[in-house]
């Protein structure tokens, strides 16, 4: 499933809420990665990670795409997807700048290999929240 949407709010580093073409709006988790948390305690690394996906996606136009290799839903309802405002990949932009882990929760996604050589490069770099912290998952 594919729909074009307008991100009106971003809850932290990775998930956002998206209008969809019938004006109603979904919790979307982005699909393969992981951000440090900032509700219920606050994590090294979550703060940086909410103001940067804000910044590239709030208002923004984007495409949310599923991933057949995984589920449709997470254990809250939100909607499992990709989110990608033009060419820019916004789940590997995070992973990139070391602000968010490869995260293939329910084992490797479609855009996994990407990813995952992202994920290595910024740790062994000390990029973004990897010079402070480990944001490792879990």
């Amino acid at each position: 499933r594919v729909f074009r949407g307008t991100v009106v709010d971003v809850a932290d580093g990775d998930t956002l809420d998206v209008t969809t073409p019938s004006g109603a709006v979904e919790t979307v988790r982005i699909i393969g990665i992981d951000t440090p948390e900032v509700y219920g305690g606050k994590e090294c690394g979550g703060p940086v990670a909410s103001a940067a996906m804000k910044q590239m996606a709030t208002g923004q136009k984007v495409t949310v795409t599923s991933d057949p290799t995984q589920d449709r839903r997470d254990h809250y309802g939100r909607l499992l997807a990709y989110i990608d405002r033009g060419n820019q990949d916004l789940g590997y932009t995070m992973v990139k700048r070391g602000l968010a882990s490869a995260y293939p929760y329910d084992g490797p996604f479609q855009r996994y290999p990407r990813y995952a050589k992202a994920d290595r490069q910024a740790r062994a770099a000390g990029t973004g929240s990897w010079s402070r912290c480990d944001i490792s998952p879990g």
